[in-house]
């Protein structure tokens, strides 16, 4: 029996399979002749059928687009994400090479400055640190000029007291020069900031600023750059808010893709059905395009196929009922047997204890003769 039950399983499997071609044969027949445009299914019986599968198309090629534009969206929004971080990157790269520059701009503008008396009350906000700390630095070194010229004529403890406040001077000194780059660097950053290059058209300061100006120039670009890149991200966000999907975008391409499956399932049902009517028509299957000819000719082989299978099928499982019951058959004999056993053994005890009643009958008529009349007791 196990045998039989796996051919029949064999069988099942070949069928499914074959089922599975047909199938696919019936799509393929009808998708032929649908889109042919063939008589044998555009008619008023196949209507119902057509509209439908316009209605599908109509819906999966919208879907399809839809996909189409998200992934497109999706793909430019990184890569503008990326542009975006390049951009910025290099306007850091910019912003940091030209610190140095600055510490320039500022030395040749300061001594534009003050060589310029008409520039006095210009500028003062961001000049006053350098003229500060310029005064600063004369103050002490006028202190350190008196000193000097007092030493010869001074005496010996005031040379000394002196030598020790000229040190101290020239260490204050020292102090403030070392503070006059940053200064510098912070003045040359204000003044780019205004028309100060343009207004004084030095020769020498244009050409130190030069790299400054550049650096401006291609940064105001790169920003020019980004702004676009922002406008284009939103309006790229927009047209997904419109199609529903702004949030995750990537599983609304997976959800849009599932209807699409759904879709070319529905298709293929009505290319299955329009097949279906062609062969339940008996059309003349000589006047068929070759393709819808050959499907249909080879979803009849496939459904002899099944039908051939199915018989043996079903031999198979009377082949394996029959054996159940020739089994069943066989326990109910042998229940048979062993009843008809038992009921010749209880035969057997009916006809001794037959015998012995017999016997004790005869026993109590012997002793009722002995006893006699049972007044006489």
């Amino acid at each position: 029996m196990s045998r039989y039950k796996n051919l029949i399983h064999e069988l099942e499997q070949e069928n499914v399979a074959d089922r599975r071609t047909a199938a696919e044969h019936r799509v393929e027949a009808g998708r032929s002749l649908y889109e042919a445009g063939h008589a044998v299914v555009i008619n008023d019986a196949n209507k119902e059928t057509r509209d439908e599968l316009e209605g599908v198309a109509e819906r999966l090629e919208a879907t399809e687009r839809k996909i189409t534009r998200i992934e497109e969206i999706i793909t430019r929004t990184s890569e503008i994400k990326d542009e975006i971080s390049q951009a910025r990157r290099e306007i850091s790269r910019l912003e940091n090479e030209v610190v140095p520059v600055f510490e320039q701009i500022g030395e040749r503008a300061f001594e534009l400055y003050r060589n310029n008396d008409y520039l006095e009350n210009e500028y003062t906000e961001e000049f006053r640190d350098l003229v500060q700390r310029s005064n600063e630095i004369s103050e002490i070194d006028h202190e350190i000029e008196e000193l000097e010229n007092s030493g010869e004529d001074a005496s010996m403890l005031k040379r000394w007291v002196s030598g020790g406040r000229m040190a101290l001077l020239r260490s204050r000194r020292n102090s403030k020069l070392e503070a006059l780059p940053k200064l510098y660097r912070k003045a040359g950053a204000a003044l780019c900031e205004t028309d100060f290059l343009a207004t004084m058209n030095d020769t020498q300061l244009n050409q130190i600023a030069e790299p400054f100006l550049a650096a401006r120039r291609r940064i105001q670009q790169l920003e020019d750059s980004i702004g676009e890149l922002d406008h284009e991200r939103e309006r790229l966000r927009a047209e997904l808010h419109e199609m529903d999907a702004e949030k995750r975008p990537s599983r609304a391409v997976a959800a849009l893709q599932e209807r699409v499956e759904e879709l070319k399932a529905r298709r293929n049902e009505c290319y299955g059905r329009l097949t279906d009517q062609v062969i339940e028509s008996n059309a003349d299957l000589t006047d068929l395009p070759e393709e819808a000819r050959t499907a249909i000719e080879e979803i009849g082989r496939l459904e002899a196929e099944q039908e051939k299978r199915q018989e043996r099928i079903s031999r198979l499982e009377a082949a394996i009922e029959a054996e159940q019951v020739a089994s069943e058959i066989e326990r109910l004999e042998q229940r048979t047997g062993t009843l008809r056993e038992r009921l010749a053994e209880i035969q057997n005890e009916i006809e001794k204890t037959d015998g012995r009643i017999a016997e004790t009958k005869q026993r109590h008529q012997q002793l009722m003769a002995l006893r006699g009349s049972e007044d006489d007791l």
